[in-house]
């Protein structure tokens, strides 16, 4: 009876819920707060991705809870957000069983009125994270779930690799689909159905009958304008195609085997087709009847015209009515997130029974509940007098833009257009044969632009960065011992008979009383031989802020030059010649950017960062490596070997910095030297060049991949 109370007492806002589960709920068996159920949550884990809510099948409609047979007990619960994520569209879950092997020890007090969380590997306190009042009832969730902890628990999970599920690409899920009762497989070296010219000849066919049914009226393939969009037209909603077999144009309807949603066809800011359809995602360069339907219809001034910017290519209305008929309506809605707008737009059907479907399904969208796209058109249709439509393209035969984009396709030589490219018109040969009078250099670009395979760059010797640093790269270390025996015959590679062994460690002159007192006049007159000859303006960077250079060392520490009076014991290979700039200054990395220019990428050395428990390369490295990085101390400027020319001595201080890129950013300890004069520090800076990073100021880090796409993105006009 007492149940039976508390159920109806709980049940107000929780109608949704299959009875088995609000009682497990209710009861205190199922570790969830009661007050999250009420609230649009994802049904997923955050980390794992197992489905915590399904939809029940008796009774129809109503949400049930599912878990796995190892979190029966305590770990048979989840924890819900403070708040939205960013790019999400509801508050996320993270089960028991994360929390428990991702943040901390999960466990129930001996009265079982708590569920408290200990030996925290985020280093924060033990605590309660669930509570409830009285044996046997409902519980209320204590621990706030910020964005801290979610950032942990990414971090955790791309470390540990927990549960994480392969992301599958369109071109992945046909590759691997099982073949059809009773088909031959295909054998090997086939023939035209397996060769590039084969599948674009069969393509081309396609596109010239698209072409052709755009033309005629009683057929199904539809073209429309979207409302508001450029001129001339860099984005168009085309009828589905079925490129199976000889090729079918698909009726408009929700997705079946004969109907589907219009797809969306767009010029990109770099110039290239892009398409939503199944045949265009394959590969960047896939062609299919919508990419060449849209080549032919701009072949008269994509040739000549300037790349697209995102503004014009985002112009138009962000909810649009795309056509109706008796089975419904078709909506063009964007992602409301992004600020402009991308081209592609999210296709959205209502029956005419009132229900809705959204094609992002595929891609993420919720399919229990409405999505953004479809709480956006629903809100358009509340202001049904601002709602624009779009305009359906209707050419005839014989015009002259479709006599001249059917003149374009036959002309077509296999190799999707770009804008401001001129098309080679021709076989593919052509292209080929035309490389013999180009350059080597010239001619190995050409074939990164063509994707040719071409071989990874290795070390390029002493002048390679990854010889200054033999504790990141261990590889390089191992490269530089067998050179040198090679290099210096079987007596250097005895016990002392190293030429590094031989050489005397450098000395710090002793400094006399003369010397204090020119370096006092030189800081209070003009610059003198014995003090740094050049003083820049405090606020100036870069090269213009250099105060002077010193030697230093990259595999030196405090410890090793102490013992050594001021000496060093490494090769020349770890010796640099260091810019002296003050602590205050900004953009304090000088070196050049590695593959900042295509014709660098055959020269570049991409080695494993060894001193990492899980070795990747300096291009795939990621936040949880640079905070493994952090965490050993290796993120640090060369040690100074000479003191400073100000007169006094060197200190060493870490600093709290963020590395920061495209898509994630990470908090890092880093160290820097600087000297003790009270007016100016002269510091010398962390240069983060070997692992792919450029130091902004002492604080700000910078990924230079994530700098190379901003900096081509406001090359192409965006804000």
């Amino acid at each position: 009876m007492e149940s039976r109370a508390s159920l109806g007492h709980f049940s107000g806002g929780l109608g949704h819920i299959e009875q088995g589960s609000l009682e497990g709920i209710t009861s205190g068996e199922i570790r969830v707060g009661i007050e999250s159920c009420k609230e649009r949550v994802a049904f997923k884990c955050l980390t794992c991705a197992h489905r915590i809510w399904v939809r029940s099948k008796k009774p129809a409609g109503l949400m049930t809870l599912a878990w796995r047979k190892s979190d029966r007990g305590v770990l048979m619960g989840y924890l819900i957000s403070a708040g939205l994520p960013k790019s999400k569209q509801c508050k996320q879950i993270v089960c028991l069983s994360c929390v428990h092997n991702l943040l901390g020890v999960v466990a129930e007090s001996a009265d079982g009125l708590l569920v408290t969380l200990s030996g925290r590997k985020d280093g924060g306190q033990d605590t309660p994270i669930l509570r409830r009042q009285r044996g046997e009832g409902p519980w209320s969730q204590s621990f706030e779930l910020t964005h801290e902890v979610l950032s942990f628990f990414y971090r955790e999970n791309a470390t540990t690799g927990l549960e994480q599920r392969p992301v599958a690409t369109a071109a992945t899920q046909i590759g691997e689909r099982g073949m059809a009762k009773g088909v031959r497989p295909r054998e090997k070296g086939a023939s035209e159905e397996t060769s590039t010219e084969g599948a674009a000849s069969r393509i081309k066919e396609q596109a010239v009958r698209y072409l052709v049914m755009m033309t005629s009226p009683q057929e199904s393939v539809r073209v429309f304008l979207p409302a508001g969009s450029a001129s001339p037209p860099l984005r168009l909603y085309m009828s589905a195609w079925d490129h199976n077999g000889e090729g079918r144009p698909k009726g408009l309807g929700k997705p079946s085997k004969t109907d589907a949603l219009p797809e969306t066809v767009w010029w990109s800011t770099l110039g290239e087709l892009c398409c939503t359809c199944n045949r265009g995602r394959l590969m960047e360069d896939a062609p299919c009847v919508h990419k060449l339907a849209l080549a032919a219809l701009s072949e008269s001034w994509s040739s000549t015209a300037e790349l697209p910017i995102q503004e014009s290519l985002g112009r138009g209305a962000r909810v649009e009515r795309v056509g109706s008929d008796e089975t419904g309506s078709y909506f063009a809605s964007a992602d409301n997130l992004q600020r402009p707008p991308s081209p592609q737009r999210r296709m959205v059907f209502c029956s005419s029974k009132g229900a809705w479907y959204c094609e992002g399904k595929r891609d993420g969208c919720p399919s229990l509940t409405d999505c953004s796209h479809v709480i956006a058109a629903k809100a358009a249709l509340r202001n049904e007098g601002d709602l624009p439509v779009a305009d359906q393209m209707v050419l005839r035969l014989s015009e002259p833009l479709s006599e001249a984009a059917l003149g374009w396709l036959e002309r077509w030589n296999g190799e999707l257009p770009k804008i401001g490219i001129p098309p080679a018109v021709g076989t593919p040969s052509q292209g080929v044969a035309s490389d013999a009078g180009l350059s080597e250099e010239e001619r190995y670009l050409v074939g990164l632009l063509e994707r040719r395979p071409h071989e990874q760059a290795t070390c390029a010797g002493d002048s390679c960065f990854c010889r200054q640093h033999d504790r990141l790269f261990g590889e390089a270390a191992v490269a530089q011992i067998s050179n040198d025996r090679e290099s210096n015959g079987g007596d250097r590679g005895r016990e002392g008979g190293s030429a590094e062994e031989e050489a005397p460690p450098r000395k710090r002159a002793r400094r006399s009383k003369a010397f204090w007192e020119a370096h006092k006049q030189g800081s209070q007159g003009p610059a003198t031989r014995v003090g740094w000859g050049a003083r820049p303006p405090a606020e100036a960077r870069g090269k213009e802020a250099i105060r002077g250079w010193v030697d230093a060392c990259t595999s030196c520490s405090v410890a090793s030059l102490a013992a050594l009076n001021g000496g060093c014991e490494h090769g020349e290979a770890s010796k640099v010649r260091t810019p002296v700039m003050l602590l205050t200054t900004e953009a304090v990395q000088v070196t050049k950017p590695k593959l900042a220019r295509l014709s660098d990428a055959h020269a570049v050395h991409d080695p494993l960062v060894t001193l990492l428990d899980r070795p990747v390369p300096v291009s795939k490295l990621r936040d949880c490596h640079f905070q493994e990085l952090s965490e050993k101390g290796l993120l640090s400027a060369p040690r100074p070997i000479e003191s400073p020319a100000c007169g006094g001595s060197w200190i060493e201080a870490w600093m709290e910095a963020d590395v920061t890129a495209a898509q994630w950013s990470q908090r890092v300890r880093v160290r820097i030297y600087h000297c003790q004069c009270p007016d100016e520090a002269h510091t010398i800076h962390f240069d983060g060049e070997h692992l792919g990073l450029y130091t902004w100021n002492r604080r700000t880090l910078f990924v230079q991949e994530s700098l190379q796409l901003l900096l081509r993105g406001m090359q192409h006009g965006h804000s």
